[in-house]
C-alpha cells in the first residue's frame, strides 16, 4: 500500500472531525509516527499541544501520554488552549490537567476558574501574498458566529449605515439565521486566504465571546501588521500596547469616531512582540518554578 494512501487512512482515523460522531478504533497504531523524528533527539524534551491535537491525549485514557512518558521518561507534556473550555466539545478539562504536566489558558479568567497557567496568544508575522483579485476595502471580519451573532450583526449594520465599505465572513449560521444579504455564510477560508483580505482592508474586527476575557488573534494581527482595530473589549485601554490612534473601541451606545477613523492614514504603527507562551515553555523545560 503506497504512502500516500496509508497517510489518507490515518488522516481519517485521526481526525477530530469524524471522531466527533464517530469514535474510530485503533488510532493509536499511529502513535509512532508523531514522535518518530525525535528518535535521534538529545536533549529533554517538551510537547506543546493544541485543542485541535487533545483528543491524541484523551484517546483511551490518555495511552499516548503513557507512551509518550515511557519512551522520553523526563519530557514535560503540555497543552495550550487558544479558546474558552465553554466552548469546546464534550472537553474534560480535568482529564487533562491529572494528565498533563501543564494546562495552559490564553483566557485570563478560564485560568482563574480552572487553576491553569495564563498566557497570551503568541503571534509571529508571516509573508502575505497579494491578490489583485481583491480590492482595497474599510473593515474585514471573518469568523464563527458562536454566541456573537446578534452582535456581529449589530457592528455591521452600523459600519453600513456610516458608509463603510466592508467584507464580513462568518461561519456556523443556520439558515434561518442569515438575515443579512451582503455577508458571505459558512464558507470555510484557510487562514493564507484569510490575510490576502486582511492585508486589503483598513481596519480589522475583534468580537469576542461573551465570557471571554482574553485577547484573540485578531489584536495580535492588528499589532503585527499594522492595522486598525474595531473591537468591543472595552477593558482593552487597560492594556499597554493600547494606542487610541490604532484601536477603537466599539458600543452600542457611543459606537465609534468614524471622523477619526476615517481620516486616520497612519498604517505604520510600532510593531508590538508577543512571546509569553514562548518564555513560558523556557521556563517549564529549565526551571520547573511556574505557578498557576
Amino acid at each position: 500500500m503506497g504512502n500516500g494512501v496509508l497517510s489518507k487512512i490515518q488522516d481519517v482515523c485521526v481526525s477530530e472531525l469524524v471522531n466527533k460522531y464517530i469514535n474510530i478504533p485503533l488510532k493509536h497504531i499511529w502513535m509512532n509516527d508523531y514522535s518518530k523524528w525525535l528518535k535521534y533527539c538529545e536533549y529533554d524534551i517538551c510537547f506543546v499541544f493544541s485543542k485541535t491535537q487533545s483528543w491524541l491525549l484523551y484517546y483511551s485514557n490518555g495511552i499516548y501520554i503513557d507512551y509518550l512518558r515511557k519512551k522520553y521518561p523526563t519530557c514535560k507534556i503540555v497543552l495550550y488552549l487558544g479558546d474558552l473550555i465553554s466552548s469546546y466539545y464534550k472537553f474534560d478539562v480535568n482529564f487533562f490537567i491529572n494528565k498533563c504536566d501543564y494546562v495552559i489558558s490564553y483566557d485570563s479568567e478560564d485560568a482563574r476558574k480552572y487553576h491553569l497557567l495564563y498566557a497570551p496568544l503568541p503571534y509571529s508575522e508571516v509573508d502575505i501574498s497579494n491578490d489583485d483579485g481583491i480590492p482595497e476595502f474599510d473593515v474585514f471580519f471573518c469568523g464563527k458566529a458562536k454566541d456573537r451573532l446578534d452582535k456581529i450583526y449589530e457592528l455591521y449594520d452600523y459600519l453600513i449605515s456610516s458608509g463603510m465599505t466592508v467584507r464580513f465572513f462568518v461561519t456556523g449560521v443556520d439558515n434561518k439565521c442569515q438575515c443579512r444579504t451582503d455577508i458571505v455564510f459558512n464558507k470555510k477560508m484557510n487562514y493564507s486566504r484569510y490575510l490576502q483580505y486582511m492585508k486589503k482592508s483598513k481596519a480589522i474586527v475583534e468580537i469576542r465571546q461573551r465570557e471571554s476575557v482574553g485577547d484573540t488573534l485578531r489584536v495580535k494581527e492588528a499589532l503585527t501588521y499594522g492595522k486598525l482595530l474595531i473591537t468591543d473589549n472595552i477593558e482593552i485601554n487597560t492594556r499597554e500596547y493600547y494606542n487610541p490612534n490604532q484601536i477603537y473601541i466599539y458600543t452600542r451606545k457611543t459606537g465609534i469616531n468614524l471622523e477619526k477613523f476615517k481620516d486616520n492614514k497612519k498604517l505604520n504603527f510600532e510593531t508590538v512582540i508577543f512571546d509569553e507562551l514562548y518564555m513560558m515553555l523556557h521556563e517549564i523545560c529549565y526551571k520547573e518554578n511556574i505557578t498557576t
